[in-house]
């Protein structure tokens, strides 16, 4: 949160002391971007035992969450178009981010299966997503746009639960699924000439919960595991170039 607030005021700062003529207009851009974001991920595993456990808990099913978070950076690329009408500022992006994330949480006491050292772990990686943003305000200044911003995130999430030492049941309890996320913020834009202006846009996306149970015919055990909601809040610097 210290990191998104100080690239905020860094922003502000330069866009206060800039003393140009330079004005928005209307047309297709393209930049880059870079900032920073926390990303937190609530993740769950829920065991159901059959008749008989195999792993020591038979008539005992018990549901565990915990949250992570993650704080790095973000680079990304976009394109879109501005539309300026009056001091009515309205413009659309697409844009394609880059932020390598892994959250992981171990526990010790969940099995106790003479096979295993109990000792188990959780883990979500997230590498990159592409998103689609409208946003609209107004021109507090020729060289000053303000706005609030929707957009719509798609990525790819990838859950993997390790189970006990030496345990080849949980050989394969991993998988991938590709979410959608949903979001908005703030932003504002500075423009530094005719053809190029500097951005920040804050922003706070939540998607959706993913999960993947694993059975095993004997004796009927089940394992539960994913996440329940993944959040990102991200401050990303762009500069972009009008044509």
């Amino acid at each position: 949160m210290k990191q998104i607030l100080t690239s905020v005021a860094a922003v502000a700062l330069f866009a206060s002391t800039v003393n140009a003529s330079a004005t928005f207009k209307s047309g297709f851009k393209a930049g880059i971007g870079a900032g920073y974001k926390r990303y937190t991920a609530k993740m769950n595993k829920t065991y159901m035992p059959g008749s008989t456990s195999m792993l020591g808990f038979a008539g005992s099913p018990f549901n565990t969450n915990k949250s992570g978070h993650s704080n790095k950076a973000v680079g990304g690329v976009h394109f879109g178009y501005d539309n300026i009408n009056d001091k009515l500022y309205t413009a659309f992006e697409v844009e394609y981010r880059y932020m390598p994330t892994k959250i992981e949480y171990q526990s010790s006491n969940y099995y106790t299966n003479t096979n295993s050292n109990g000792q188990t772990s959780l883990t979500q990686k997230h590498r990159h997503n592409i998103g689609l943003a409208g946003k609209l305000g107004i021109l507090t200044k020729p060289d000053i746009a303000v706005y609030a911003i929707a957009n719509v995130r798609y990525g790819k999430f990838t859950n993997h639960f390790i189970g006990p030492q030496n345990d080849i049941r949980f050989k394969n309890s991993k998988y991938s699924k590709k979410i959608f996320g949903l979001g908005g913020g703030l932003g504002v834009a500075y423009a530094m000439q005719r053809q190029a202006s500097l951005a920040i846009d804050v922003t706070y996306d939540r998607y959706k919960k993913s999960k993947k149970t694993i059975s095993f015919t004997n004796p009927g055990d089940t394992i539960t595991f994913g996440t329940k909601k993944t959040n990102v809040l991200s401050a990303i610097i762009k500069l972009s170039k009008t044509f």
